[in-house]
């Protein structure tokens, strides 16, 4: 194979993650007399070169990412200090490069890309803990990038509505805490698992996120308030879930401090 042929060849392997793949299985395969163009490129770069690459592959696919760094940089900072970025990237290149084949992504449809690929592959390849945490973070970083950006949530018919865009999420992870650690540069940080729930409120005066730690029973509330739930059927949830006995005038007074809190407010 002369020069020419073979920088041909690998650049058909970069830029076609599919054609890689199959080099790369032809070439861990005993040797074979098969004339496809996946054996005859196994057997002219070798085992070795083919993995190397697909490094390469899952390299540029990572440096492509780097605007998104701005948007999960702790996501990315906890899959580097568990050595799994590189081996995630060469894991999700067929499918970004398949993707963004029409062009860039706009940032909503790449994390909408990248959230599902980033489960399976911990899945597959990080303990339980490594995987739930990761997860947690790449959520919470979302959050904090999607809710801003988001039109106030208010449906028909709905008697509450959220001052801005709210979630009530449950974490197994201190993601608060780790983000902050984590950004400050610390050499070493210390997960902490703690079951808890986090308000995360939009404030759109100002296009951030407010957070707050608030417990189950406020938790399960506040979702039901703003699914636009009556006092009466949220008091029977409540019941009915977790054995807690409110009334329906309970959860109104509920329902009046959260509007005293800015967190909701009844329509107009």
């Amino acid at each position: 194979m002369s020069p020419d042929q073979t920088q041909a060849l690998v650049a058909k392997c970069i830029v076609d993650p599919t054609f890689l793949a199959q080099v790369v299985n032809a070439a861990a395969l005993a040797e074979r007399s098969d004339v496809t163009s996946e054996f005859a490129a196994a057997k002219e770069l070798g085992a070795e070169e083919c993995q190397r690459l697909q490094q390469f592959q899952g390299f540029i696919t990572k440096v492509k990412h780097n605007a998104l760094r701005r948007v999960l940089p702790n996501t990315f900072r906890l899959l580097s200090s568990t050595g799994l970025e590189l081996r995630f990237f060469m894991y999700f290149a067929k499918a970004y490069i398949i993707a963004r084949q029409a062009g860039p992504l706009p940032c909503a449809e790449h994390l909408d890309l990248l959230g599902p690929a980033l489960a399976a592959f911990l899945g597959d390849t990080a303990d339980v803990d490594a995987c739930t945490l990761t997860m947690e973070m790449f959520e919470h970083e979302r959050t904090l990038h999607d809710l801003p950006l988001s039109a106030a949530a208010a449906a028909a018919n709905t008697r509450w509505v959220a001052i801005g865009n709210c979630v009530v999420v449950q974490r197994h992870f201190d993601v608060v805490a780790l983000a902050e650690e984590l950004q400050t540069g610390h050499s070493s940080v210390c997960p902490r698992r703690r079951t808890h729930y986090l308000l995360y409120q939009a404030l759109p005066a100002d296009a951030t996120t407010r957070i707050r730690e608030v417990d189950m029973p406020t938790a399960l509330i506040l979702n039901q308030l703003l699914a636009g739930r009556s006092e009466a059927d949220i008091a029977q949830q409540m019941s009915a879930t977790i054995g807690c006995v409110v009334t329906a005038e309970e959860i109104g007074v509920f329902a009046d401090e959260a509007i005293d809190a800015g967190i909701i407010a009844e329509p107009a």
